[in-house]
């Protein structure tokens, strides 16, 4: 999910070449990565906003402020009024103060292993999936997970050495049951496969193995818990929905579908959020979004059928977040942010849009505003939905 000369496995790491300039912006030239798959984006410098909106009839998302981060960041991830930042260039983890989202304070910044591309945070610490230079068929055995103790957010301490190392490949997600099981997705792109490693962490202090592992459909992959009870993965191009009540660190899949492997979304899956009883699902390779039925974990369906939602030309999302009746998402192509309102779970509406930086990559949620991590700028930016 980064505009850098390595290839990363990641789908928000890729970018795909376009014949256009986004005037509005005030920019004419195009960014073009070395990738063979490359996007342009225009290079907005730190603080390069602007709120204009394509439907004047509605305020749509509002943008508040923005802090400097580090050099690349990759992912956001948001904790009452603290966000964490992980920053692949910089290999660092910062934690900002976002009280008051229109003056983002920095509070610490400290260094993870080479090349973080995911951070979650649960209870007083802070789990970091880093990648190393696996991603650039290097040393497999940098790719670990790394848990930092957030207790004192100006001062977070590191609290197993050098990481445990991952089973299959630089993370992709990390997502966490309250009944203190870690799920981490990961990927390697070299041997095209992917699975799960889940950790106990009732005691992060002393975590150093996994309690379990299982192969998941092969492709960059994300995942997320619903109510303890069942975990959602896309990986590739397919929806993965897991049992996880019974046995957690023995999952089971619930939607086997035709080749029992899950349900066919789209080719190039980047992100997805589930607000209940639909998941939203941000399809980079088709410039879609699907809303798919989840009501019955057995057999989603998609609601808005095999083509989904379109996007406007150019945007190709990279991630995406539900706000009440909203969907925020965000185009990595187009450097936009886009506010859909949602009608009856399946109609999207476009309602606003407001600029970001350049490459945004990454979106976290605190209740009614949204903080967005722009890869290229070195930003996190907030917004408010109206």
């Amino acid at each position: 999910m980064k505009l850098n000369s390595i290839i990363n496995s990641r789908f928000k790491q890729l970018s795909f070449s376009v014949a256009a300039a986004f005037m509005f912006l005030g920019f004419t030239s195009l960014s073009t990565s070395p990738l063979a798959l490359a996007y342009s984006s225009s290079n907005l410098q730190p603080g390069s906003y602007s709120s204009v909106s394509s439907v004047t009839s509605s305020a749509g998302p509002k943008y508040l402020g923005h802090a400097l981060t580090g050099k690349n960041p990759d992912d956001v991830s948001i904790s009452g009024n603290t966000a964490f930042v992980v920053n692949y260039g910089s290999s660092s983890l910062q934690i900002f103060n976002i009280s008051n989202p229109a003056d983002i304070t920095l509070i610490s910044t400290t260094a993870t292993g080479l090349h973080p591309q995911v951070v979650s945070t649960h209870d007083d610490y802070a789990y970091v999936g880093v990648s190393g230079d696996g991603n650039t068929g290097g040393n497999a055995l940098t790719e670990r997970l790394q848990i930092f103790n957030v207790t004192n957010t100006a001062k977070p301490v590191l609290v197993n050495g050098e990481g445990i190392l991952s089973g299959y490949g630089p993370i992709d997600s990390i997502t966490i049951s309250s009944t203190n099981y870690l799920y981490a997705t990961e990927y390697d792109f070299q041997a095209n496969s992917s699975g799960v490693e889940i950790y106990n962490i009732s005691d992060p202090n002393s975590l150093t193995t996994a309690s379990g592992n299982f192969d998941i459909d092969s492709g960059p992959n994300r995942a997320t818990i619903t109510l303890d009870k069942n975990l959602f993965i896309e990986s590739g191009s397919k929806m993965q929905i897991y049992n996880i009540s019974t046995n957690p660190t023995k999952p089971t899949l619930d939607n086997l579908g035709n080749q029992n492997t899950g349900t066919y979304i789209c080719g190039g899956l980047t992100g997805f959020r589930i607000s209940g009883e639909y998941a939203y699902v941000a399809c980079r390779g088709y410039n879609r979004i699907y809303v798919v039925n989840i009501s019955n974990p057995a057999d989603p369906v998609l609601s808005n059928g095999v083509n989904g939602f379109t996007l406007p030309a150019g945007a190709y999302p990279s991630d995406l977040a539900i706000v009440g009746n909203y969907a925020e998402v965000l185009g990595a192509s187009s450097n936009i942010l886009y506010q859909y309102q949602i009608t009856s779970g399946t109609k999207l509406t476009l309602d606003g849009t407001a600029s970001t930086g350049g490459n945004p990559v990454s979106i976290g949620q605190d209740g009614d505003t949204v903080f967005v991590a722009n890869y290229n700028s070195n930003t996190l930016g907030a917004f408010s939905v109206e």
